[in-house]
């Protein structure tokens, strides 16, 4: 069940989450830029275990570098949406084309005043992408 309190109104947090996926997922520029635009802080910081992207052209780097290491893959969020006071975690998915994940993990992260992301940390499942 996707819980939230007043401060994260649950349809706004899961509105705000699908876009965030969305961006991942976006192989378009132009489409991606106007995605980040929408749902990240100017100054937000997306940070991965093995990288870290600062503001949106930081941030759109990450995805790019990620979208040629897994061509044709998908972010889905695997499970519900939890969320406190401004902040939230979810579990999710990176999906190839045989249907398989490549990556699983949880991301955490905090919304601003304007209700736009402001830092997102992701966490990699431990076996995940084993050998990648």
């Amino acid at each position: 069940m996707t819980t939230a309190t007043n401060d994260l109104a649950v349809e706004n947090l899961t509105r705000l989450v699908d876009d965030y996926l969305s961006g991942w997922n976006e192989v378009d520029s132009v489409e991606r830029e106007e995605i980040l635009v929408r749902c990240w802080a100017p100054d937000a910081a997306l940070v991965d275990p093995p990288l870290d992207g600062r503001g949106h052209a930081g941030i759109d780097a990450l995805i790019q570098a990620l979208q040629e290491h897994y061509p044709d893959h998908r972010f889905v969020r695997s499970g519900e949406i939890d969320a406190h006071h401004d902040a939230f975690r979810f579990p999710w998915r990176l999906v190839g084309p045989n249907g398989e994940a490549a990556l699983t993990g949880v991301d955490y992260g905090l919304v601003g005043d304007d209700g736009r992301l402001t830092r997102v940390t992701g966490f990699f499942d431990p076996a995940a992408g084993a050998g990648q």
